[in-house]
C-alpha cells in the first residue's frame, strides 16, 4: 500500500514539473517568422533522395563559387523507411568583398 501511495505522489509530482515545463517553453516561443523575412534569410533550398549529405554541400559550392560563407544552415532528413531518406538543405549565402 505504501508503495503505491509513493508512486501517485511522485506521479503527481513529475507530472506537475512536466506541465510547468511544457507552460515555460511554449511562453518564451519566438513568433513565426513572417514570409518576407523567411524568403530573405533562405535564399536558397536544395533537395535530394538520392546523394548524401556531403555530395549536396559540394553541389552548393559548385552553384556558388563567389560565396565565402555559408549562414543559418538547416538540415531536414526524411525517413521513408527501408534505409531510405531525403535531406532538405535551407541555406544563406554570404559573399565578402
Amino acid at each position: 500500500m505504501w508503495g503505491r501511495g509513493f508512486a501517485f505522489i511522485l506521479f503527481l509530482f513529475l507530472g506537475d514539473c512536466y506541465t510547468s515545463t511544457l507552460f515555460y517553453f511554449d511562453n518564451i516561443r519566438m513568433k513565426e517568422v513572417p514570409p518576407e523575412v523567411r524568403s530573405g534569410l533562405y535564399k536558397q533550398e536544395e533537395s535530394d533522395c538520392k546523394e548524401n549529405l556531403e555530395a549536396i554541400l559540394e553541389r552548393i559550392r559548385k552553384k556558388s563559387p563567389n560565396a565565402t560563407n555559408v549562414r543559418d544552415l538547416e538540415i531536414f532528413k526524411t525517413d521513408l523507411g527501408f534505409g531510405n531518406h531525403c535531406l532538405r538543405v535551407r541555406y544563406g549565402l554570404e559573399i565578402s568583398r
